[in-house]
């Protein structure tokens, strides 16, 4: 069972042309284990969709299939690490202008 929980992970890495064909094959290969159910309801809503409904998050939302190719980071980590240290180095969250202001 976890095999198919790893291929449903698999989504967003697919040309955005075929997730909604793959996600067809998993929903058909999980339908054997009814603990599903629930799973795919869920991912079908929030993230695949049909022709009738659209999904909460688009397809260009999630997808990082394009970004894997054109070698670009998959998440902003880089981005929360300097805000992290620079926290760090400033002593608050939200420093004002004035305390990188030197008056001396």
């Amino acid at each position: 069972m976890l095999f198919i929980i790893r291929q449903f992970n698999a989504l967003p890495f697919l040309p955005l042309h075929e997730i909604a064909n793959a996600f067809s094959l998993l929903k058909e290969k999980s339908k054997k284990h009814i603990v599903f159910n629930e799973f795919v309801d869920y991912v079908f809503s929030t993230f695949v969709g049909d022709q009738y409904t659209s999904p909460m998050f688009p397809y260009t939302f999630w997808s990082v299939c394009q970004r894997v190719l054109d070698n670009i980071p998959r998440t902003n980590n880089a981005v929360e690490g300097w805000n992290n240290r620079f926290t760090q180095i400033s002593g608050t969250r939200h420093p004002g202008f004035l305390v990188f202001v030197n008056f001396d």
